[in-house]
């Protein structure tokens, strides 16, 4: 459990709004206990994820260094950003983002202490991250230690009143170049500032496999020769229990197809891969001989398992080729990664892929936001795949869609129809507007996702809303914005229901306060009462051209809203 100390430093930090003012490759270092120096990246220039990380000396440099240059490797690759991350760090969340854990230990702070936490993003969680392992909420003694120092001098760097994030003065960003940082050190109770010497860190390279099993590979090289495989690195960020490890680690799989037969060989996953490219290769070995043939030729995709299997196809006289897309591998890839491997009805799949949906909703942002579009785009997959089979469980969809409301849907970007276009809309002068994504339900299992401009009147977007259910405008609405339909603490009206209340037709929906996850309420008819929960998936987006900021669009659609007034139940031939 962290220290009152350190809650106090995290608090403190927080009121300094530092993230506004610097990037996060705008490293300043910190003489830490023993000599050491720490290097520490201030996160939260965009608003969406707030936080502090510190990385201790070398190593921990180039891990920064690593997981800038590779923070973009998908999922259905090889990760050297998951295998080299190595940080001390204290993230601020929602109290909804905590494990049930570090939230009861911040309120039991706030009992003891009389704080309160208020505003988004106000709840402090101390994390370490060691190479290999996924997030470790319990730190050291040492651990703490170094994190309290790098939380001062946090604080001594904000009150710089000259720093700013368009000049940022002494504090450049860092990068594999830079040849000095900034160093602050503690003297007495005052800080000092000079310039220390960056260490050079050697640019990352992909270990290669070497030191196999000598006798394994006698035995495979009798096996008869036959045919083409594919195999492809994986590094899976969801994390699992290892061995006698206390810590979760990040596993790295090698998925084997041989093509011709379309038939994954099994081979066992790996802790510890950067260091342990010998135990692959022994597990590889294992596969082909319960296999009982070897291939002839091996194809990949990427430099890191090119890089394993290089030496060792020349000692097994097994031709390597190196391609640039391999649909086959990268198929197979994506079903072994959504635990998809079988029937989607069977108990067992859905079993997996209930936990597997439960443990990333369990994930702080910073892990979700740092998910690689290719494992948004599958998860996306997985849901069209979930709708089209008539026996797939109704609450597993649910708690998918719940999760894919967390994310940007990968695949926004791509054309949607004419017929899902509502016409331009008059905006404003002035600045040009950034665009937003709303998700707008309409009861259980029907939803719209709608692109629009964050510049358009409450009105306009009313209309837009009803537009997307098939809806007539024809009764009075009203929005709140607060969540809580019929409160006035933060309500507007359609013009002319109640002459004290603000209305739509003079406020624009980024007047309200737009954030991403806020949720507000939209109702229509006042009779019949519908209420449409909407919910902020994305703010500040960059409009492609005049014509999508006009616009709005539907870009996902789920389910056939209800009949607005019914028709579908009366017979026709009641009136005659």
């Amino acid at each position: 459990m962290a220290s009152d100390r350190l809650y106090e430093l995290a608090l403190e930090y927080r009121k300094t709004g530092l993230w506004k003012r610097m990037m996060e490759d705008q490293l300043f270092a910190v003489r830490l206990d023993g000599g050491r120096i720490g290097y520490v990246s201030v996160m939260g220039l965009l608003g969406e994820h707030i936080a502090l990380a510190l990385y201790v000396g070398e190593e921990g440099l180039k891990s920064y260094h690593i997981l800038r240059e590779y923070e973009e490797t998908p999922l259905l690759g090889y990760s050297p950003a998951f295998l080299n991350h190595a940080s001390i760090q204290v993230s601020f969340d929602r109290k909804d983002d905590l494990a049930p854990e570090d939230l009861a230990a911040a309120r039991d702070y706030a009992k003891r202490t009389g704080h309160q936490f208020r505003g988004k993003n106000a709840y402090p969680w101390f994390f370490k991250v060691d190479p290999g392992y996924t997030i470790w909420p319990e730190l050291t003694q040492q651990d703490e230690n170094d994190l309290q120092k790098a939380l001062e001098a946090a604080i001594e760097v904000a009150g710089d009143e000259t720093l700013n994030y368009n000049a940022c003065g002494e504090f450049v960003p860092i990068d594999r170049e830079s040849e000095d940082v900034v160093l602050l050190e503690k003297d007495g109770k005052a800080w000092r500032r000079s310039r220390s010497p960056l260490p050079k860190v050697p640019e990352y390279t992909p270990p290669k496999g070497e030191s196999w099993d000598e006798l394994a590979v006698s035995r495979v090289r009798k096996l008869p020769k036959k045919g083409t495989w594919q195999m492809g690195l994986i590094t899976v960020a969801e994390p699992v229990t290892w061995e006698n490890s206390d810590k979760p680690i990040v596993p790295t799989f090698l998925m084997v197809l041989d093509k011709g037969r379309d038939q994954l060989i099994s081979v066992r996953p790996v802790a510890l891969y950067e260091s342990r490219t010998h135990v692959m290769l022994n597990m590889l070995m294992n596969g082909i001989e319960e296999y009982g043939s070897r291939p002839a030729r091996i194809e990949v995709e990427d430099e890191y398992t090119e890089a394993l299997l290089t030496e060792w196809c020349g000692k097994l006289q097994i031709k390597l080729l190196r391609k640039d897309l391999l649909a086959e591998l990268r198929e197979a890839k994506g079903s072994f990664v959504m635990h998809l491997g079988g029937p989607l009805e069977a108990e067992d799949q859905i079993e997996e892929m209930a936990a597997m949906i439960d443990e990333l909703m369990s994930l702080p942002p910073l892990v979700l936001e740092q998910m690689p579009k290719e494992m948004k785009e599958m998860l996306f997959r997985m849901e069209e795949e979930a709708e089209r089979t008539p026996d797939f469980p109704e609450w597993l969809l649910e708690r998918l869609e719940d999760l894919l409301d967390e994310f940007e849907d990968p695949f926004w970007d791509d054309e949607i129809p004419g017929d899902r276009r509502k016409p331009a809309y008059d905006r404003g002068s002035g600045p040009r507007p950034k665009m937003c994504v709303l998700s707008l339900s309409l009861g259980k299992g029907c939803y719209r996702h709608l692109r629009i401009s964050e510049d358009v009147m409450l009105e306009d977007l009313a209309e837009v809303i009803l537009w997307a259910f098939g809806f007539v405008n024809d009764h009075a609405h009203a929005f709140f914005m607060d969540n809580r339909i019929w409160s006035r603490a933060d309500s507007y009206y359609m013009a002319g229901i109640d002459p004290w209340e603000r209305t739509t037709d003079q406020y624009r929906l980024q007047d309200t306060g737009l954030y991403k996850d806020k949720q507000f309420k939209f109702v229509f008819d006042f009779g019949d009462e519908w209420v449409f929960q909407c919910k902020v998936l994305q703010t500040g987006l960059e409009a492609k051209d005049d014509e999508q900021l006009d616009s709005a669009e539907i870009i996902r659609t789920k389910g056939e809203p209800p009949a607005q007034y019914g028709w579908d139940l009366w017979d026709e031939d009641e009136d005659e």
